[in-house]
């Protein structure tokens, strides 16, 4: 990772520098009163404990930031309010440092993460959120595309501000109270492991099934595509990508078509064959 250090204390600066290049980091260090134009992204900063540490936390908005502090006091609780992830009190123990970074990043690369996928969803997330919350669980949905069913249990998880866990076949789960369990497959699964999943006594379930569920509402999703390709326009695209590949007969064959009708729709719609 690179690692910014801005340190008053010149010797703690650049030994925390040489221990963290040891473990593989690049770092950089400077002074806090250094004016340096730097348009450089740094994954991680470490922060001094100073009057403009909170000050210096907002020109690094996308890095993972943790004060070194003498000891506790109101610069960390302005820091950690300006947007610092965390803080760490000196003499540092480098193991500990490590652990920090480590857990941080890891979350802050989830949290983008998260976001993009969010942003995804939420592009097809085409439902109304009175209608969701009108909806009770446990419920089961009848719908025959995998993905439009688990688009409508993100959008209805989100609308009633909970999380969920999309499950094959974990039974494990049944007994947790604070998610959401989606059961995506129900119908593959044994007779056995859908007893337990019926007859279990968590109300927060969503089952996608074809079967008709006791003691289950059910929400149909309909997922017929508007978006279905002419005649004309699918023969067009048919010609021009398979008419070097067969012959006018077997085109015009798997077309359904003549071949008088073959060459007609080639004027039509202005196709060269080539020779």
């Amino acid at each position: 990772m690179q690692i910014l250090i801005i340190e008053s204390e010149t010797y703690l600066a650049q030994s925390l520098a040489r221990k963290l290049e040891n473990e593989g980091h690049i770092c950089c260090v400077r002074m806090p009163n250094q004016n340096i134009q730097d348009d450089s992204e740094y994954d991680v900063v470490l922060l001094g404990s100073f009057f403009e540490s909170a000050k210096l936390i907002k020109s690094y908005p996308n890095s993972v930031i943790i004060i070194l502090a003498n000891y506790l006091n109101s610069d960390i609780t302005s820091a950690l309010r300006a947007g610092a992830n965390d803080y760490i009190l000196k003499p540092v123990i480098v193991e500990e440092l490590l652990r920090k970074i480590n857990m941080h990043s890891a979350f802050l690369r989830a949290k983008q993460l998260n976001e993009s996928f969010e942003g995804i969803l939420q592009e097809q997330n085409n439902y109304n959120l009175k209608d969701l919350l009108k909806l009770r669980l446990p419920l089961r949905i009848e719908c025959s595309s995998a993905t439009n069913c688990d688009i409508f249990v993100y959008a209805l998880a989100k609308a009633k501000n909970r999380s969920f866990l999309r499950l094959k076949n974990d039974l494990s789960k049944l007994n947790s109270s604070l998610q959401i369990l989606y059961f995506y497959n129900f119908d593959e699964l044994s007779q056995k492991e859908q007893d337990s999943i019926k007859e279990s006594k968590n109300k927060k379930l969503i089952i996608r099934s074809s079967q008709e569920l006791e003691g289950f509402s059910t929400y149909e999703i309909n997922t017929y595509n508007t978006n279905i390709m002419p005649i004309d326009d699918y023969i067009k695209h048919c010609i021009i990508s398979h008419q070097d590949t067969y012959s006018d007969t077997q085109l015009a064959s798997i077309l359904g078509i003549s071949r008088k009708s073959l060459w007609e729709r080639r004027r039509k719609y202005d196709i060269a064959k080539k020779k």
